[in-house]
């Protein structure tokens, strides 16, 4: 699955399956509830991302102002 947000917008996606992708950017957030074997992000400029679930292989790139919050992936 790939999201891409650019500009403003808000997305709340839950997710079950092999692979996430999160691109970013300009000021949008993303909530991200998974249940996968790899997730991708790249985030930038004023964006919010928020991992939630698990996932075996995680790939974060986090630029500019923004914020991505794992601290509730992987809780087991």
């Amino acid at each position: 699955m790939d999201i891409v947000n650019s500009g403003l917008g808000e997305f709340k996606i839950d997710f079950k399956g092999r692979e996430v992708k999160i691109n970013n950017t300009g000021n949008g957030e993303v909530k991200a509830n998974l249940g996968c074997q790899r997730i991708m992000v790249k985030n930038a400029g004023y964006g919010e991302v928020t991992l939630v679930g698990t996932a075996d292989d995680v790939q974060i790139d986090n630029e500019g102002f923004s914020n991505v919050d794992s601290s509730k992936l992987n809780k087991y």
